[in-house]
């Protein structure tokens, strides 16, 4: 599979530290990649960073019956830690993606508020069925921040779609109860991980920021 963007790629050069790129080859660091027009998103990993042509070459991880959705995208971001890779083009052989390497800003450049990565199966959000109140679901946190959080759910629900409105939700670390809140959804995708399986991720926003939340995960 090979494609081509109409657009044109920048020639500028951008100053970045390579040996972030040849830490995450070494420790095989899990990066996201989604476009704005795209309906999911995928996980993989860098295989190896050419800094001459500053390209990137990624394992592929997307589902075959998948790939097609990716052969008429103009703007693709891949996500690393503290940092958005921008990309108006890619090639792929079926076995790895090619990325040449556009534009790179600071996450929090473009956010509100930092966003924190909670250690893995400590953070938790547990929040009830608005409709019968009774029922519970608890949901593994991915990211969190002042203003709302991510997680990641096995199946698409209409309970989650953009902007259902929860109250009382617990937002837990460690077991302990760190806060309590309302909060609305505002995304529901589809999200394969590095293994190829299919997840949703779902991003909420805090009805009201929570500032003292950031102290347990700084």
């Amino acid at each position: 599979m090979t494609k081509a963007s109409p657009h044109s790629q920048s020639t500028q050069r951008i100053p970045f530290n390579n040996q972030v790129y040849h830490q995450m080859i070494q420790d095989r660091t899990p990066v996201v990649i989604s476009s704005s027009d795209l309906d999911f998103s995928f996980s993989t990993y860098v295989i190896a960073y050419k800094p001459k042509s500053q390209t990137l070459i990624l394992k592929n991880t997307v589902p075959l019956d998948h790939i097609h959705h990716l052969a008429h995208k103009h703007s693709f971001t891949i996500s690393i830690p503290l940092f958005h890779i921008h990309t108006t083009t890619f090639s792929g052989d079926g076995f790895h993606f090619v990325f040449p390497i556009n534009r790179i800003e600071r996450i929090d450049s473009s956010r509100e508020f930092h966003r924190f990565k909670p250690p893995q199966s400590q953070a938790w959000l547990h929040y009830h069925n608005p409709y019968d109140g009774t029922t519970k679901y608890t949901k593994k946190v991915l990211t969190i921040s002042q203003g709302g959080l991510s997680f990641e759910t096995t199946f698409n629900s209409k309970l989650l779609h953009p902007g259902q409105r929860f109250t009382q939700a617990s937002i837990m670390l460690n077991n302990q109860l760190i806060s309590t809140t309302d909060f609305t959804t505002i995304y529901l995708k589809q999200h394969f991980n590095i293994d190829t399986q299919e997840k949703f991720q779902v991003g909420v926003k805090f009805q009201t920021p929570i500032p003292q939340i950031t102290q347990h995960f700084m």
